[in-house]
């Protein structure tokens, strides 16, 4: 299976999955599979349509919110926040590397309301991502 990175109890990040791990993911408890890969990023990437097509089959969500290598847009972060939020269970956001898929649950952690910089940045370090250097832009949209 595709290894997972627990970020906080209901959200995980991992590297781009295959087809065949799919089955793998929802046996490992996720319920939502977030998409933050444009198509053709990669020419060996498998096609979203066909991860959608494969995860609705196993009865799992599937969204997908493209985020480009320079950087999420404040839409994909709105996106992903209300994706959060209408998750039944635990998500997995996955990208090349997982980097954008955690910053993609950073921003809009900081834009809900719910969470500390400290907390939001000391979680994406036990993930394995130093994202001190976002912490003006996080601090900015939690108000502090």
């Amino acid at each position: 299976m595709v290894k997972c990175t627990e970020v906080d109890n209901n959200f995980s990040i991992a590297a781009q999955p295959e087809l065949h791990e799919l089955e793998a993911i929802k046996d490992h408890g996720f319920v939502t599979v977030i998409c933050n890969r444009p198509d053709f990023e990669d020419p060996t990437q498998p096609l979203v349509a066909d991860i959608e097509k494969r995860a609705i089959e196993l009865g799992l969500e599937f969204v997908h919110i493209p985020c480009s290598l320079n950087g999420p847009s404040m839409q994909a972060v709105e996106l992903t926040k209300q994706a959060l939020g209408n998750a039944n269970g635990p998500v997995l956001g996955y990208c090349k590397s997982g980097k954008r898929a955690l910053l993609l649950w950073a921003l809009s952690s900081a834009t809900d309301g719910s969470s500390q910089v400290d907390d939001i940045l000391n979680k994406a370090s036990s993930a394995g991502f130093d994202l001190e250097g976002m912490r003006p832009t996080l601090e900015g949209l939690c108000g502090q």
